[in-house]
């Protein structure tokens, strides 16, 4: 994939799910694990300790933003929630062989990586609908798109010099460039995660990070993308991809 390209594609997407917000909002004081401060309403998020843990006994935080609860890291399961073990792939000539097939392998084919990273997943082990703990769903397009990305940009400093939205929720390290950390405003600690392509080649780790999300178009599968060219946005990529999952809790009908 050329980078250049990915990294223009997205920044044209991002052009077209920017929307303006307005009206007022009361303020509350809220505390989280480490800091004090006073935000909107609406906006309130909290941290939450082990919040959940997946079927491989993997504990996970979470936290509140505008109403949806997210894993604030990438999910590292190796087994679907019914206990059905999925397919490892272990390198890169390995993936032809399970190409097809629901599989996972350690991101940039690194076991040491997966605390930090998670695991890559192809569109095969998303749309199982089995791959979040019990009370949780692959995140949405309209979790990315209208529960987060818009609301981060309605809440940014559009008048800054130098803003990037995306940055409020990149990881504040490991980025390939330093100029490129974040300052994890929203605590999800977005890290350059890359892609898996279809042919088992590394993309773009440390500059980009891939989201497979469990909306589908009917052709292509959707993905949450957010890259060193300064945007974020929705694309639909191949399904034989391997991408990073994050998990958002269920919402009762009412929320």
């Amino acid at each position: 994939m050329n980078f250049k390209i990915f990294s223009t594609i997205i920044t044209l997407c991002l052009s077209l799910i920017i929307m303006s917000c307005g009206g007022n909002h009361k303020t509350k004081t809220v505390q989280t694990s480490k800091e004090k401060v006073s935000v909107p309403k609406k906006e309130v998020y909290i941290i939450k300790k082990d919040a959940v843990k997946d079927i491989d006994g993997n504990s996970y935080n979470s936290v509140v933003i505008n109403g949806r609860e997210w894993m604030t890291s990438n999910l590292r399961v190796t087994r679907f929630n019914d206990s059905t073990p999925i397919i490892q792939v272990k390198n890169e000539k390995e993936l032809d062989k399970y190409l097809w097939d629901k599989n996972y392998s350690y991101v940039n084919y690194d076991s040491l990586l997966v605390t930090d990273y998670g695991l890559y997943y192809n569109y095969e082990t998303v749309k199982t609908e089995k791959l979040c703990p019990d009370g949780w769903h692959v995140a949405s397009k309209e979790d990315w798109s209208d529960g987060l990305m818009i609301f981060v940009l309605n809440k940014g400093d559009n008048t800054a010099k130098n803003y990037y939205p995306e940055r409020d929720l990149r990881s504040k390290t490991d980025w390939y460039y330093s100029d490129m950390n974040g300052n994890d405003k929203y605590k999800l600690n977005i890290l350059p995660s890359g892609i898996r392509d279809e042919t088992g080649k590394i993309v773009d780790f440390g500059k980009a990070a891939g989201f497979w999300t469990s909306t589908s178009d009917g052709n292509g599968n959707r993905a949450c993308m957010f890259n060193t060219g300064g945007g974020m946005g929705i694309r639909v990529l191949d399904g034989r991809y391997g991408q990073a999952v994050r998990c958002v809790k269920d919402r009762k009908k009412s929320e």
